[in-house]
């Protein structure tokens, strides 16, 4: 079994070939105009994103371990969210809602624990349903959706847009909701 240098130094080659090869434009553009700076990014990142390992402590200068998940996120944030990391995972829920009075649209942040469908159910005040929509969550990103209401609000409802508002999001057997007030 390897260990030591002998295991750490083909292990940190390809953590560094990882970081090069991963789609983020800001980095890329740095590697080619100022290789040094790029590389030197790449050391910082990799130093503050490492786990503590108390059984590390007096055998490496930082007494971290390796922790490329870290290591990636971290050059996205340094390089203007480059890359996007795979979504959120957790329990079905409904983070945020903000309305978008100039489009008619509510932007939903959302949570579920897979990336099989769920439908964004929108109703009134009065429990009538405005608007239903399927939606597969996407495995990379925020799960944010837009859900525009133009079209729902040229029913025979002739919804006014502005009052209460109740958002459902609905996987299987399993129901969240949240409510809105919009102001006129």
């Amino acid at each position: 079994m390897e260990s030591g240098t002998s295991l750490s130094a083909p292990v940190l080659a390809g953590a560094i070939s990882l970081m090069y090869a991963l789609p983020c434009d800001p980095f890329f553009q740095l590697a080619k105009s100022n290789p040094s700076t790029a590389a030197a990014s790449l050391v910082d990142i990799f130093l503050q994103s490492g786990d503590q390992n108390a059984s590390l402590k007096g055998i490496t200068t930082t007494g971290k371990r390796l922790n490329m998940l870290n290591a990636i996120s971290t050059l996205r944030l340094s390089f203007d969210n480059c890359i996007n990391l795979p979504s959120p995972r957790g329990s079905l829920a409904i983070k945020n809602i903000k309305y978008i009075s100039s489009g008619n649209t509510f932007l939903i942040d959302y949570l579920t624990p897979d990336e099989t469908p769920v439908t964004f159910m929108l109703s009134d005040a009065l429990g009538r349903l405005v608007k239903s929509e399927m939606v597969t969550p996407p495995i990379f990103g925020d799960k944010t959706y837009a859900f525009s209401i133009n079209s729902a609000f040229d029913n025979t409802l002739e919804i006014p847009v502005h009052g209460i508002f109740y958002f459902s999001l609905v996987k299987g057997n399993e129901v969240v909701s949240k409510s809105l007030f919009i102001t006129p």
